[in-house]
C-alpha cells in the first residue's frame, strides 16, 4: 500500500484567517488514485517547525508540501526542502524568463525578491504554473516523492492536476462504498452497524455528520475474499438497521438525489413557504434541467398571503394558527388546485429565535407533502438556530418527499 502525508505551510492556516481546503481536496484526490494518507500537518512559516514537520512526515512514500513558494520574505518552502534533502538551490534559467515576461506583460516593475521564484532543489522537475508565478517542484530521494505546490487554491489545483495526477497514478485500483443517512444521528449509526465497521491494512471506514448529513464512507485498498464478506455483512446490516435513514449508497447530497429523483420520475412540483422562505425553491433551481419538472412556487410568510394565495381559511388560522397541521393542510391543498403539480410541499413553522411559546416552541415545524391526491402531514421538532432550523427544515422535505417517491 502507498502511503502518503500532506503538509500545508502557513501561519494564516493556524491563525484562522484562511480556511485550509488544501487538505481536503489533496487527501480526496490521493485516495482516488490509490494513496492512502496517513497524516496532514498544518505549520507556520518557521524554518524549525518546517523541518519537523518534514521529519515527521518523510515516514511515507510520498510527501506533498503546499505553500511558501512566494517571493517574500517569510516564504521559505524551497529553502527548507532543499535543506532537509541536502540539496543546494540552483536557479532555473526559463524559470526566470517566465517571472520576467510576466510582469513585462502586465506592465510592472519587478521588484529582485521576485528571482526566488526561480530557485529549485537541484534536479528537482519544475511543475509549470500556468496560474500564477510560483512553480512547483518535485524532487525524488531514497523512492519517496516530495512535491511541493503553490497555496493560492486555483493555481495548486491546476499544478496538480496538470502535473500530479499522471504522477501519482498508481496501476491497483480502490475502491470506494458510501451510505448516506438522514435523520439520524452519528452515535445512533454506530450503535446500530458499529460492530461490522472493521479497520485494516485493507479495508477502512468512517462515520462523518455535516450538515444534518451522515456519511459512511469506505475505501477497500485490498480486493480479498475477508473484504468481500466485511462487505457483504455491513450491507445487510445497513439494509436491516438503517433503511428508513438511507437515502442513497453514493456520495451524492440529498439536495441532488431529491432532484434527480424528481427527473428520473418525471414528477412535477411545486413548493409553498413560510418559514423556509423560499429555500425549496432555490434548491432546485441550482440544478440545470429544473424546468422539466419546477412548476413554481409560492412564499406565504404572512397570515394574509397564505389567504390570498393558497385560500387558507380564516378560520382555521384564528382557531389553530399558521404554525399547525391543519394551516399546513390547507396551505398543501390551495397548491395543489394553484399548480396541479405531481407532488406539492408545503411548509410552516417557527424558525425562531422569537416567536415560540410553550405550546408552540421555537423549531416546531409542519411539512406538508401531497403526491398524486395523497396527503402527508409532518410535526417536527428542530433545535438550533434561526439558520439551522430552516436549513434542516429545507432538508427534511426533501428526504420526505425523496422516500415517497422511492
Amino acid at each position: 500500500m502507498k502511503t502518503a502525508a500532506i503538509i500545508n505551510i502557513g501561519s494564516e492556516l493556524l491563525s484562522g484567517k484562511t480556511l485550509n481546503s488544501h487538505s481536503h481536496y489533496l487527501a480526496k484526490y490521493l485516495s482516488r488514485l490509490g494513496w492512502q494518507v496517513k497524516s496532514q500537518i498544518s505549520c507556520a512559516d518557521n524554518r524549525e517547525e518546517m523541518l519537523a514537520a518534514l521529519t515527521f512526515s518523510a515516514k511515507q512514500q510520498l510527501v506533498i508540501i503546499t505553500g511558501g513558494l512566494g517571493p517574500t520574505v517569510d516564504d521559505i518552502t524551497r529553502e527548507v526542502v532543499a535543506d532537509f534533502l541536502q540539496l543546494p538551490l540552483v536557479e532555473n534559467e526559463v524559470a526566470k524568463c517566465k517571472i520576467e515576461a510576466y510582469f513585462k506583460n502586465i506592465k510592472q516593475k519587478m521588484s529582485k525578491n521576485n528571482y526566488r521564484q526561480a530557485l529549485f532543489p537541484l534536479e528537482a522537475d519544475i511543475l509549470d504554473n500556468q496560474k500564477g508565478t510560483a512553480d512547483g517542484f518535485c524532487c525524488r530521494m531514497d523512492n519517496k516523492l516530495f512535491i511541493a505546490l503553490p497555496g493560492p487554491k486555483r493555481e495548486l489545483e491546476y499544478v496538480f492536476e496538470q502535473h500530479c495526477i499522471e504522477l501519482l497514478t498508481l496501476d491497483k485500483k480502490v475502491d470506494f462504498y458510501y451510505y448516506k443517512f438522514f435523520g439520524i444521528g452519528e452515535s445512533l449509526v454506530d450503535q446500530k452497524i458499529g460492530q461490522y465497521l472493521i479497520n485494516n491494512d485493507d479495508i477502512t471506514m468512517g462515520i462523518y455528520a455535516s450538515d444534518s448529513i451522515i456519511t459512511l464512507a469506505l475505501i477497500e485498498w485490498q480486493k480479498t475474499e475477508d473484504t468481500k464478506k466485511i462487505l457483504k455483512d455491513l450491507d445487510d446490516a445497513v439494509n436491516s438497521e438503517l433503511s428508513e435513514f438511507l437515502y442513497a449508497k453514493t456520495e451524492i447530497d440529498l439536495k441532488r438525489a431529491f432532484f434527480d429523483k424528481l427527473i428520473s420520475t418525471t414528477t412535477s412540483i411545486s413548493f409553498a413557504e413560510s418559514c423556509t422562505g423560499g429555500m425549496l425553491a432555490a434548491n432546485i433551481t441550482e440544478f440545470a434541467g429544473a424546468s422539466a419538472i419546477f412548476d413554481g412556487s409560492v412564499v406565504t410568510y404572512s397570515n394574509q398571503q397564505k389567504q390570498n394565495l393558497l385560500n387558507v381559511s380564516s378560520d382555521c388560522l384564528n382557531q389553530f394558527g399558521a404554525v399547525s397541521a391543519e394551516c399546513c393542510q390547507q396551505m398543501v391543498e390551495g397548491l395543489k388546485d394553484q399548480f396541479h403539480s405531481d407532488m406539492a410541499i408545503a411548509i410552516t413553522g417557527i424558525a425562531g429565535p422569537t416567536g415560540g411559546s410553550k405550546e408552540k416552541p421555537v423549531g416546531l415545524v409542519y411539512i406538508g407533502i401531497d403526491y398524486k391526491g395523497k396527503q402527508n402531514i409532518f410535526e417536527n421538532r428542530f433545535s438550533g438556530s434561526r439558520a439551522r432550523i430552516r436549513n434542516k427544515a429545507m432538508l427534511t422535505a426533501c428526504f420526505k418527499a425523496l422516500k415517497i417517491l422511492d
